[in-house]
């Protein structure tokens, strides 16, 4: 299977005072890797805006493998676990490697899309399920 992967460097700011890399860092390179996969898929924040659509997560677990320090190169991909049946909840898995290329974090999200008029979890509109099955396609 395809994965969506982005490479990033850690800097200071993403450290914590025992200079590895902090839990809350781990969050901020696979949320921007998500956009990133969901930007480059064409489902752009203008589109998702003009849709009424977000997407929220509800759940995110971390399993830790190895450290990750300062100025070390690291990658992030993302792979689209499951949808359900009217693309309304998601699952996806994300691996943070080294630069070694040894597996560091294992993160799995799961959420679901809003409204954001109701605020209320709804069913994608169709213009968006099409890209959401044109870029699980791409990882087959």
């Amino acid at each position: 299977m395809k994965v969506f992967e982005k490479k990033y460097r850690v800097k200071w700011s993403d450290v914590d005072p025992n200079r590895h890399l902090r839990g809350s860092a781990y969050l901020d390179f696979t949320d921007h890797t998500r956009v990133d996969f969901m930007e480059s898929n064409g489902m752009t924040m203008d589109m998702l805006t003009k849709l009424n659509v977000g997407f929220v997560i509800t759940n995110t677990n971390l399993q830790f493998k190895r450290e990750i320090l300062m100025n070390e190169a690291i990658s992030v991909d993302y792979c689209i676990d499951y949808f359900s049946d009217d693309y309304r909840k998601y699952a996806a898995t994300h691996q943070i490697f080294k630069e070694n290329g040894k597996l560091a974090c294992v993160v799995k999200v799961e959420g679901f899309w809003i409204d954001l008029k109701t605020r209320r979890i709804a069913i994608p509109p169709d213009e968006l399920i099409k890209l959401i099955k044109e870029a699980e396609k791409k990882q087959l």
